[in-house]
């Protein structure tokens, strides 16, 4: 589990995110930073959040979930130490307002992944998709 502090600056439309995190429960011993540029976008309900940003994932992270340790090293697995890596990120958030309360949304992130974990043995992808779909509440 990770945990840290997010800070937002924006301006008109324009925006920056800065994020810093750390492992909490001492398995990996891991950090991320994360830097993001955004715009938000608002057009008869709707709101749209396009996002491009970099995150850096330290050595340790990067073993944790992607690293293959000598002794679980076999002639078809490699033993494999990596160092830290840099990550390029697209997202998308589309968001719907349902009313003074409910708000609708969905987003779509492509993770290209840097050296560090293309490297890897255990990953035969240079990139992930993930998604998320949800509705909100907003007390008034």
């Amino acid at each position: 589990m990770m945990g840290g502090i997010d800070a937002v600056y924006r301006r008109g439309f324009l925006g920056v995110r800065a994020t810093a995190l750390t492992d909490l429960l001492a398995r990996s011993h891991g950090q991320k930073l994360r830097a993001m540029l955004f715009a938000h976008i608002h057009t008869h309900g709707w709101f749209f959040d396009p996002r491009a940003g970099i995150e850096w994932e330290s050595a340790n992270l990067i073993s944790y979930y992607f690293g293959i340790p000598e002794y679980e090293a076999s002639p078809l697995r490699p033993s494999y130490a990596p160092g830290s890596t840099i990550n390029t990120l697209l997202e998308l958030l589309v968001g719907k307002n349902l009313g003074d309360h409910f708000t609708a949304l969905g987003g779509l992130e492509e993770e290209f992944y840097g050296s560090g974990i293309r490297a890897s043995p255990l990953v035969n992808r240079s990139s992930s998709l993930s998604y998320v779909v949800g509705l909100y509440f907003r007390f008034r």
